[in-house]
C-alpha cells in the first residue's frame, strides 16, 4: 500500500493516512445507519437536546398507579398518582385569559346533559349548590366513586346523596374492584374473587342500598379496564366474568333503578383495542367514555383538542355498537395551550356527537387545576353555553 502514495505521503505520514481513513469510514457508516432510520428518528437524533412529547396519549392518564389513591372520606378519582392538591403544587399559570377572550361558543344542544364531578357530593360546604347556582341549574349528574374493599368507602349510604335526590340529579357511580389504599399490590385479587361468590354478601347488602335509594343510578363497574393503572386493567377475561357476575346479581336482586355503563379509557391509537372488553349488548345499556388533556403538565402528546382525543374511540363505538354514550370524564389544564378556547371547541364538537346524550367534567384539583373556575376565562366559557 506503501507504493501507492504520493511520495509526501510515503513511510512518515502513512500513520495519520491510515487515521483519516478511519475517520471517513466512521462517518459512512453513521451516515448509513441513520439512513436506515424513520425520517423521524433521525430528527430526533439532531435535536436530542429537545425533547417532545410521547406521541400516544391511550394512557392518561396517568402515572404509575400504584399511588393512585382516592380520598378515604370523599373519594375523588385521578388519572394518575398525584399527592394532596395545594396551590403550591399546581401553581395557575402566569397569564390568565380575560373574559374578553373568550372565543364564540356553540350552545349546547337541548339533549345533551352536563354532570360533574366534585369532592363535595354530599355538598356538606355547599360546594355543589354552588356550583348549581354558577351554571343556572344545568347540573344533571353528579359522578362519584366506591372501592369494594375500602375500609371506609365501600358501601352506598344514601344518607350522602340526599342533596342530589332531592335536587333531581342522578348518580353516576364508578364502582371498583380494589382497595386503593393498597395500590397495585392488593392483597386480594378482588376481580377474580367476585365470580367465586366471595363478594356476595357485600354486594347484596349494595343492592339493597342501591334499591332504598330509589333515584336513578348509573353503575360503571370497572372503568378504564382498557389502561393498565388499575389492578384490574388489561385483564378482559376476568373483567367480562365480573362485570356479568356483577350484573347479574343486582339483577337478581330487584334492582331497577339502575343504568349499566361500560366504561372505557379513550384508544386514540387503536379503538378496535376496546372490543376485546366488551362483556355484551345484553349488560350494557349506555357506553362511557373518559379522556383529558394534559397539555404540557405530562408527557402524554401534549396539547390535544378535545375532538382529538374523543373522536378516535367516539367514531369506532358508533361504527360498531347501537348503545348511545356519555363523555363520562373529560377536563383540561390551562398549561400548553388555551383552555377556554379548548371548553368551547368541546361544546361546540359536542354538538357534532349526536350519539353522545351527556358529559361529564371532572371539576378537581388533582394533577392539574381541572376545575370549571380555574380561570375567569375558562368559567365564562361555560357560563356562555350553560
Amino acid at each position: 500500500m506503501n507504493r501507492l502514495l504520493p511520495p509526501p505521503f510515503r513511510k512518515k505520514r502513512l500513520g495519520q493516512y491510515i487515521s483519516l481513513l478511519g475517520l471517513g469510514t466512521t462517518v459512512v457508516v453513521s451516515l448509513l445507519g441513520l439512513a436506515a432510520l424513520p425520517n423521524n428518528k433521525i430528527l430526533a437524533a439532531f435535536r436530542r437536546p429537545y425533547p417532545r412529547a410521547t406521541p400516544t396519549p391511550t394512557k392518561r392518564p396517568t402515572p404509575t398507579p400504584t399511588t393512585r389513591p382516592r380520598p378515604t372520606a370523599t373519594p375523588t378519582p385521578t388519572k394518575m398518582p398525584s399527592p394532596t392538591p395545594t396551590s403550591a403544587m399546581t401553581p395557575m399559570p402566569t397569564q390568565v385569559l380575560t373574559p374578553t377572550s373568550v372565543p364564540t361558543t356553540t350552545p349546547i344542544p337541548a339533549a345533551l346533559k352536563f354532570g360533574v364531578v366534585v369532592e363535595d357530593y354530599t355538598n356538606t360546604s355547599g360546594q355543589l349548590s354552588s356550583l348549581q347556582t354558577t351554571l343556572h341549574n344545568k347540573v344533571s349528574t353528579v359522578s362519584v366513586f366506591k372501592q369494594f374493599g375500602h375500609p371506609s368507602n365501600a358501601t352506598f349510604d344514601s344518607s350522602e346523596f340526599t342533596y342530589i335526590k332531592n335536587n333531581g340529579m342522578k348518580v353516576q357511580l364508578a364502582w371498583e374492584p380494589w382497595n386503593p389504599e393498597q395500590g397495585m399490590s392488593q392483597s386480594t385479587d378482588i376481580l377474580k374473587e367476585i365470580p367465586n361468590g366471595t363478594y356476595d354478601t357485600y354486594m347484596h347488602s349494595f343492592a339493597q342500598s342501591l334499591k332504598d335509594y330509589g333515584a336513578p343510578v348509573v353503575l360503571r363497574f370497572g372503568h378504564e379496564m382498557n389502561g393498565d393503572w388499575y389492578p384490574w386493567g388489561k385483564r378482559p377475561t376476568d373483567y367480562i366474568k365480573a362485570y356479568r357476575y356483577v350484573h347479574d346479581l343486582l339483577v337478581d336482586d330487584g334492582v331497577t333503578n339502575v343504568t349499566w355503563m361500560w366504561c372505557v379509557n379513550v384508544a386514540i391509537i387503536t379503538p378496535s383495542e376496546l372490543d376485546a372488553y366488551y362483556p355484551g349488548a345484553d349488560v350494557v345499556d349506555v357506553i362511557g367514555i373518559d379522556g383529558f388533556n394534559f397539555g404540557t403538565t405530562q408527557n402524554y402528546g401534549g396539547w390535544l383538542s378535545f375532538q382529538q382525543i374523543f373522536g378516535p374511540s367516539y367514531n369506532y363505538l358508533v361504527a360498531h355498537y347501537p348503545q348511545p354514550i356519555t363523555i363520562a370524564e373529560t377536563a383540561s389544564t390551562e398549561f400548553g395551550g388555551n383552555k377556554a378556547a379548548w371548553v368551547s371547541a368541546m361544546f361546540s364538537t359536542m354538538a357534532t356527537y349526536t350519539r353522545a346524550n351527556e358529559l361529564i367534567w371532572f371539576d378537581l384539583l388533582k394533577e392539574t387545576d381541572w376545575r370549571i373556575d380555574s380561570s375567569k376565562a375558562s368559567l365564562q366559557s361555560f357560563t356562555k353555553v350553560l
